[in-house]
């Protein structure tokens, strides 16, 4: 790891560091990544993984911002030597040298009423256009590596979920809490199913949640468009779609 820190310590390469300069022995320490602890740069990109050098403390699924981008990431590999990051943004904005700090929490997303009828990325970031979060209504956070409840303390599956399709609900019962996999080919109606089993439940309290990995911005912005004069009327449509064209996003 020393022969990347070499210009720190090479006079020559640094005129801010020559004979003129006044610089004590403990600011000339601090220069060494032993002491970055809160703090880091990036010294290479590929693949999609940002190697970087210091955040000493920072801990796995820990969040982490790369200033000159703004751009979230997660610490997940860590070695002596480097940290491995994944950024949640396209790469490009992010170049060799660029800073990264610890926001000194673990990976997390809002949830909460103020999701309902909104746009939002992996993040929880809104993307509709129509500003942040209402604040009055609840907004929490959860973590996103957290232990799934035992077997023994989930409810039981007990009450059916209608999809409105005569057919399907009397072949293929399905449950509420139940998962259910629609298998097809392309072009087979499969998505039409699903929304149309969302918009069956506009007279029961079920919560809708439609997940878009890896669509394009104009199919999401046509599904969005479809299902906005719906949410008027079914108060309990959860609109959220995640626009997760990156591959890291889908982790």
């Amino acid at each position: 790891m020393g022969f990347s820190w070499l210009f720190f310590y090479e006079e020559s390469s640094n005129p801010s560091y020559s004979e003129n300069s006044e610089v004590n022995g403990d600011e000339y320490d601090e220069l060494h990544p032993r002491y970055w602890t809160n703090h880091g740069y990036v010294y290479s990109l590929g693949d999609g993984i940002i190697v970087v050098y210091g955040l000493y403390n920072v801990t796995a699924g820990e969040m982490v911002l790369f200033s000159r981008s703004n751009i979230i990431g997660m610490a997940l590999n860590l070695t002596s030597d480097y940290v491995g990051v994944l950024p949640f943004d396209d790469e490009q904005y992010i170049t060799e040298g660029d800073v990264v700090n610890r926001l000194n929490k673990l990976m997390s997303v809002p949830l909460g009423t103020a999701l309902l009828g909104r746009v939002v990325n992996p993040l929880g970031i809104p993307i509709d256009g129509k500003g942040d979060l209402d604040s009055s209504k609840s907004i929490g956070y959860r973590f996103v590596e957290v232990k799934a409840p035992g077997v023994i303390t989930r409810s039981k599956v007990n009450e059916p979920l209608y999809t409105g399709y005569k057919m399907v609900d009397s072949l293929v019962p399905i449950g509420r809490g139940q998962r259910e996999l629609v298998l097809g080919d392309r072009q087979t109606g499969k998505t039409s199913l699903c929304i149309d089993t969302m918009i069956n439940q506009k007279h029961t309290d079920v919560i809708s949640v439609y997940v878009a990995i890896g669509l394009k911005r104009s199919s999401v912005v046509q599904m969005m468009k479809t299902l906005e004069n719906l949410i008027v009327y079914i108060k309990q449509l959860l609109l959220l779609l995640l626009l997760q064209n990156q591959l890291l996003c889908s982790f």
